[in-house]
């Protein structure tokens, strides 16, 4: 508990930095970067990957966004059938979601459908998904179109099937206008 207390006020703080910049809205984005998630009550330890996202505005304070990702999920430490721990879950997270701007701040809600890469427990299968949680994009030097996005939501996984917190890091680039 004392690690997400932790998470929360350092994402506070990246959301004081970037309170003052409004700049930002009405702008088709593309964002990269890395991620690393921490599962609650699962077979998992934490999961790390990368995703890519595109972001387009569909009206004043709002823009449509459709997320690409994979992420690794790491086994506990715990023994399994022949005492060994077996290799990272390999997941393909696709999403799309509404993007709200509220100053330097926003909030995105998301829902796709998770690929499992490889079986679990016998079984491969697509999950449902569905994320919400806030973002903040700081400006890099005196730009209006190169941002750092730091992300932080809440996941969910088919049915509660695997619920975590995830944090997003990512470059993120304004490539066109809307006048």
């Amino acid at each position: 508990m004392k690690k997400y207390f932790l998470l929360a006020m350092l994402f506070c703080g990246f959301c004081r930095m970037a309170c003052a910049q409004d700049d930002h809205q009405n702008h088709t984005a593309l964002s990269a970067g890395p991620e690393i998630s921490f599962p609650s009550r699962s077979q998992f330890n934490f999961g790390y990957g990368g995703s890519l996202k595109f972001e387009t505005p569909v009206a004043q304070n709002v823009g449509l966004s459709l997320t690409g990702a994979y992420t690794e999920m790491i086994y506990k430490g715990v023994a399994f059938a022949g005492g060994t721990k077996p290799s990272p879950a390999g997941f393909v997270p696709l999403k799309a979601g509404v993007v709200y701007y509220a100053g330097g701040a926003r909030l995105e809600g998301e829902v796709g459908s998770v690929l499992e890469q490889q079986e679990i427990n016998g079984v491969k299968q697509n999950l449902f998904t569905f994320s919400l949680g806030p973002s903040f994009l700081i400006p890099l030097a005196d730009s209006k179109q190169q941002f750092i996005n730091v992300g932080l939501r809440y996941e969910s996984w088919s049915k509660n099937t695997l619920r975590m917190i995830g944090i997003r890091v990512a470059y993120h680039l304004n490539f066109k206008s809307q006048d």
